[in-house]
């Protein structure tokens, strides 16, 4: 129980925390005073400041911003029994309301001079002349008392905002910054951008050489700071806050969700993968109802079956639950809570679910009751520092993994497939408010999805998957809207040249040989083929060891370098293949380095080696020169082209190196000619797709089956996805795959773009949801160009409907719509 931990840890007595106390503050205050530095470090001088900070921060989130030059003067906090004092306690607090620094002054006050190059040079120079008593080159530090670097605390001067601005005024005057830079140095009005449907403006790049002018949905206009009444903070509620009758936030981890205790107990919770060796705070959730457990009888006294009537009560909750929850959603998985549906209630008797007509069914147990509880129990307490008590009911809860769109354009909530045990006890009744960003919604019309100046893709057969603009909107019967689009077309053929080299180059020469054949070939053991192929640790010190090894597959891990290793399936299991590059890479490796790889036949399951192990001469003695080697060694290892190479999960299909390069060549060849603009009219929405916010549901996959297969390496696609770090139709082709992931070298660089680990120059490459590509390669869902415009002699046609036995045309908005 938490009294019984409390009393198992005595507090410190009087005498002992006033010695604690006063070498805290010796320690982190009085020893690190850095030149010049004129704080008061009494422990009530420093308290007060720390008020004063948690008042700033309150005001400037909840009120406005309080000071300009308000700052906290020390390395560390007080003690909390000082800010507890009720001197402290006060409710407004008065601070100086000035002009904030401009922009090279602020600089100034955080750059170290090792930044001076960054700043105007006639600035920058005050680092280290006028201002140099604030740049030290030499300081003390705070150490982390678990000894971690980078968590100690520098001790240089609080910079003296006087000395500064009037240092950098001096040399402005001196010597006057450029235009360019004096500019930037004003202070402006803040500016806030909103979106608004109704107001489209030109959107011009600060970086042209990188994006072009985009159309984009937002007013701008200056956001003025607004002014604290008296220029003082009032504790006040917030507006829209936790009060008694407003519910909190959506997934808001509020204490007040469920009745809470709390105690400190050293549970080993899981700290970054390894469990903390310190007290944990844990908090403790009351129980949900009378335990199931026999209760012993100790007064003498008849009650009769208490396990039976308790057994009873816990049955009778469970079967109304089941009525209530089962295919409902909740907020589970407390202190973070998200949203998820319930799919079973469980308890010591059996199982409610629902079945496929809707009725609640009762089955019996697949495991042992109080397994079940232990590790849901455990889970809680080791993973989230939650200690969930006695649990007699048990939910299934799925939670939400995302919004999905369905073919008729409705957007619903889809659950993940691997469902939680959740207690009873961890699930709030009241909810939280309702968060817009995951409510079912309906198809909307034509006109409704689709305004003047927005983006799409063309899905004509024509110009599949060209980027269009919606230049005007006009009511029609048949569509309910027709649309006016302005076409940005690549060179004629340049897309189907692409394409066509695309494939051409996914045609691997590479010749794969089996594992056991590969060390036929190489005269060696199979596993001290795994072992060279994989890595293994050379212990230097007790602290220090380096990785030596090809590095081209990790079994344990389903990782490999593509191109270099591959996974087969053999009957019923998996088999690794080697290809000629690997086997190169062996024969060379065996060469150079022979007494290593004596080494790794001599023993092969030694792990960590150590120098005396890893290099051995033909009579399996270690050699003199051991550390020389093993420094050739890994500097050959890090020479291979293999070693600048990502890994990926064994199922993964990628473009040799070489044909990246040879297409990215291309790519930037066929920017020498200029794409054209063309205007269609009359075009049906069935030819547009809209931006896609979200995945598109299971349902829809299925029925797009039977019309292309799955992304591969080497197909052209266009992104469709209208929010996240590609710009919205930006083309290009597929050079790997991963599960649900694809990775893409974009036709043009952009700003959250990366190089694919050195594959690619420029910042054109990225690896994105698979959902997010429309592929151009199968053109799958190619609108027929009879029934892309809607022109007078077709309406008839149209109104005639579908002849029998012909075919329905499947399009992409049928599937994609939004």
């Amino acid at each position: 129980t938490a009294a019984a931990a409390a009393a198992s840890q005595p507090l410190p007595s009087a005498v002992e925390f006033a010695a604690q106390r006063q070498a805290y503050y010796e320690n982190n205050f009085e020893r690190v005073k850095p030149t010049p530095y004129t704080a008061d470090v009494t422990p009530q001088a420093i308290a007060a400041k720390y008020v004063e900070g948690l008042m700033w921060v309150l005001c400037y989130y909840t009120q406005g911003l309080p000071s300009w030059s308000w700052y906290y003067p020390y390395f560390a906090a007080p003690l909390a029994v000082d800010v507890l004092e009720p001197a402290l306690h006060a409710n407004t607090v008065a601070l100086p309301l000035d002009e904030p620094l401009k922009p090279f002054q602020q600089l100034l006050g955080v750059l170290p001079a090792a930044s001076a190059s960054l700043l105007p040079p006639q600035l920058g120079a005050l680092m280290t002349n006028e201002l140099a008593v604030y740049y030290p080159t030499e300081y003390e530090h705070i150490l982390d008392p678990k000894g971690r670097e980078w968590c100690d605390i520098a001790i240089i001067p609080f910079i003296s905002t006087a000395d500064l601005v009037a240092a950098s005024e001096k040399a402005i005057q001196q010597h006057p910054l450029s235009e360019e830079d004096a500019a930037r140095n004003k202070l402006l009005l803040p500016r806030i951008l909103r979106y608004t449907p109704e107001h489209t403006v030109a959107n011009t790049t600060t970086l042209p050489t990188l994006f072009s002018t985009q159309s984009v949905r937002v007013s701008n206009r200056p956001f003025a700071l607004w002014d604290i009444p008296g220029n003082r903070f009032v504790a006040l509620p917030v507006a829209g806050c936790w009060t008694a009758n407003v519910r909190p936030p959506p997934a808001f981890p509020s204490l007040r969700f469920l009745s809470t205790g709390q105690r400190l107990d050293k549970v080993r919770v899981q700290v970054l993968q390894s469990p903390s060796r310190l007290e944990t705070l844990v908090l403790c959730l009351g129980a949900a109802s009378t335990p199931c457990h026999t209760e012993v009888n100790t007064d003498g006294e008849d009650h009769g079956d208490i396990t039976h009537v308790t057994r009873y009560m816990i049955r009778q909750r469970a079967e109304a639950l089941s009525r209530t929850l089962l295919g409902r959603t909740c907020f589970a998985d407390y202190p973070y809570p998200v949203q998820g549906e319930v799919q079973a209630i469980f308890d010591e008797e059996g199982v409610w679910r629902l079945s496929r007509r809707g009725h609640v069914t009762k089955t019996a147990l697949k495991e042992d009751w109080r397994t079940m509880v232990d590790r849901v129990k455990d889970r809680y307490l080791h993973f989230k520092g939650v200690d969930v008590g006695d649990t007699a009911l048990l939910l299934e809860v799925a939670p939400l993994q995302s919004m999905v769109v369905g073919l008729d354009g409705s957007l619903k909530k889809q659950f993940r497939s691997d469902p939680l045990l959740i207690p009873a006890q961890a699930i709030p009744v009241l909810k939280p408010r309702r968060d817009n960003r995951f409510v079912d919604r309906p198809a909307r019309r034509p006109r409704e999805r689709f305004h003047k100046g927005d983006r799409v893709i063309y899905l004509g057969e024509d110009h599949y998957g060209a980027l269009a603009h919606v230049v005007n909107v006009k009511h029609h019967e048949q569509d309910d809207a027709l649309f006016e689009i302005k076409l940005t077309l690549p060179p004629p053929e340049e897309e189907q040249r692409l394409s066509d080299l695309a494939r051409q180059l996914c045609r691997s020469d590479l010749v794969f040989t089996r594992s056991s054949k590969a060390a036929d070939q190489l005269s060696m053991d199979p596993l001290v083929l795994a072992k060279l192929t994989s890595c293994m640790s050379v212990e230097l010190t007790k602290d220090v060891s380096v990785e030596v090894g090809l590095g081209i597959k990790f079994a344990r891990k389903n990782l490999l370098v593509p191109g270099y290793a591959r996974v087969v399936r053999d009957r019923d299991r998996n088999v690794w293949e080697y290809s000629s590059k690997a086997m190169q890479l062996l024969s060379e490796l065996k060469r150079l380095f022979p007494e290593f790889v004596a080494a790794i036949t001599a023993d092969p399951h030694k792990d960590p080696y150590t120098l005396d192990t890893i290099f051995l001469d033909d009579n399996k003695n270690p050699i003199p020169n051991a550390a020389e080697r093993l420094e050739q060694l890994v500097q050959w290892l890090q020479q291979q082209q293999s070693s600048q190479m990502p890994l990926a999960p064994s199922d993964s299909r990628a473009m040799p190196l070489d044909a990246v390069q040879i297409l990215e060549n291309e790519i930037e060849k066929s920017k020498d000619r200029k794409p054209t603009v063309s205007v269609a009219h009359d075009v049906a929405s069935a030819a547009l797709l809209p931006p896609l916010r979200h995945p598109l549901a299971a349902s829809a996959y299925q029925q797009a089956a039977e019309h292309h297969s799955k992304l591969d390496v080497g197909h052209r696609v266009v992104n469709i996805r209208g929010s996240g770090p590609v710009p919205f139709g930006l083309k290009g082709t597929v050079v790997a795959t991963h599960d649900d992931d694809a990775e893409v070298m974009f036709d043009e660089t952009f700003l959250s773009g990366n190089t694919l680990s050195s594959r690619c120059t420029g910042f054109r490459g990225l690896t994105v949801p698979s959902w997010s590509l429309l592929d151009l390669s199968q053109r799958a869902f190619a609108v027929p160009k009879n029934k892309v415009f809607a022109h007078k002699k077709n309406q008839k046609a149209a109104a005639g409907g579908q002849k029998p036995g012909q075919k329905k045309t499947q399009n992409m908005f049928d599937l994609l719509a939004v």
